[in-house]
């Protein structure tokens, strides 16, 4: 198959990670007391970490190799849906871009706590978690439960932010949907941060010398401004139609 073909097909890969990744902070927004699925979240959000992780690392190895990977070379049958396992091959090229906007970009990749246990969530969902019920069924128990281990990353959060207040606070049903609001919020500001960055990463680092040619496709994430994080809803965007801020 021709080179060219091939980068077409990454370019299409780029554009359907954006796509997912949007529908899966739309999802996010979606949690509710009354609407605890968050099947959408894990195979959305997956999903696109996944894609957005391979192209990132196909390309890395176009610029290294001047080709791309074959198959089992960077990933193989085992760790392809092993996010933890991909974001530390990403790890692995990301720079320190010494610019103003991209100063706190490195850090989130390499050593935010919350984006680790969101991604390792993410990964065992991708491996195995998907099946969790259904493995039950066939008598196949698995400790691991995403939507539990989810809920404890909801929980941190709103003990960092509510403090010891918080255990009184979810007493309280009428406080309930605030509290959900509150971790679903800073959960997509995280997500946000960490995505713009990775898509920083790809534009302005080492990964790719031609990563120019893909600024369109990316353009719903790399153009976040910091006051913006947090305050786009991509439930009111047709996923057709680019983020407007």
């Amino acid at each position: 198959m021709n080179t060219p073909f091939l980068n077409v097909l990454l370019t299409f890969e780029l554009d359907k990670s954006i796509k997912y990744l949007r529908l899966g902070l739309g999802e996010i927004k979606k949690i509710t007391a009354e609407n605890d699925f968050y099947e959408p979240v894990f195979l959305f959000l997956s999903g696109g970490l996944e894609r957005l992780f391979k192209v990132v690392l196909c390309l890395n190895s176009l610029e290294k190799n001047n080709k791309l990977p074959r198959n089992g070379v960077i990933w193989n049958n085992q760790n392809g849906h092993d996010i933890i396992f991909l974001k530390k091959e990403i790890e692995k090229t990301c720079i320190s871009i010494n610019r103003y906007l991209e100063e706190e970009d490195f850090d989130i990749i390499q050593n935010d706590d919350i984006i680790n246990e969101i991604c390792d969530v993410l990964a065992q969902y991708a491996k195995r978690g998907r099946y969790f019920d259904m493995d039950a069924i066939l008598g196949n128990i698995q400790e691991f439960e995403p939507k539990s281990e989810w809920e404890k990353i909801e929980k941190k959060l709103n003990l960092k932010h509510y403090g010891a207040e918080f255990y009184d606070l979810i007493k309280s049903p009428e406080m309930l949907e605030s509290i959900i609001s509150n971790s679903n919020q800073l959960i997509l500001e995280r997500l946000e941060r960490f995505i713009r960055a990775v898509i920083r990463q790809l534009i302005y680092g080492k990964i790719y010398s031609n990563s120019g040619q893909f600024v369109f496709q990316v353009a719903d994430f790399l153009n976040i401004a910091d006051n913006q994080i947090g305050k786009t809803n991509y439930n009111d965007f047709a996923i057709y139609e680019s983020v407007r801020r």
